[in-house]
């Protein structure tokens, strides 16, 4: 361990080959993630309180720096990890990517979370920067012909 209290990388390294001699793992090109979501849901509740939001943090960053990574995961540990203005950012870039993809609903979801996420006295985020009114805009886009009243209720927020 070095003075963080973070393995060194030798230890880091002797417990993924430990891991993947057990067949617990899977490997990618530049990862490695365990094998069963329940794996990874039994080390998050072997977690102290407060260690789990740094470590959705470090995830957070993490996958930002990776080669086209998933905005709605990012944004997902930027949830977790408590922090909403870096969230509100991967939250419409998640929206964007489902848009791309035709996925109204899973956009809808997107757009509705980053507007929640919104703050009260700004009118542009993101990076590039975006509008409120535009996101609401497509927002109501997104849920016209999946969830009328859902965008009712969008059209009815200030």
């Amino acid at each position: 361990m070095n003075l963080a209290g973070r393995p060194t990388p030798k230890v880091l390294t002797a417990g993924l080959r430990a891991l993947n001699d057990r067949h617990l793992t899977r490997t990618g090109q530049h990862d490695v993630r365990l094998r069963h979501p329940l794996l990874a849901e039994a080390v998050r509740q072997r977690l102290v309180p407060g260690e789990a939001s740094d470590e959705h943090r470090r995830l957070a960053l993490t996958l930002a720096k990776g080669r086209d990574p998933s905005a709605a995961e990012v944004a997902e540990h930027w949830r977790r990890a408590g922090g909403p203005a870096q969230e509100v950012t991967w939250r419409i870039l998640a929206a964007r990517d489902a848009g791309s993809r035709y996925a109204s609903a899973l956009e809808a979801e997107q757009w509705r979370r980053a507007l929640a996420l919104w703050p009260a006295d700004v009118d542009v985020v993101g990076t590039p920067g975006l509008r409120k009114l535009d996101a609401y805009v497509a927002a109501l886009d997104a849920l016209q012909h999946i969830d009328l009243p859902a965008a009712a209720v969008v059209a009815t927020r200030p």
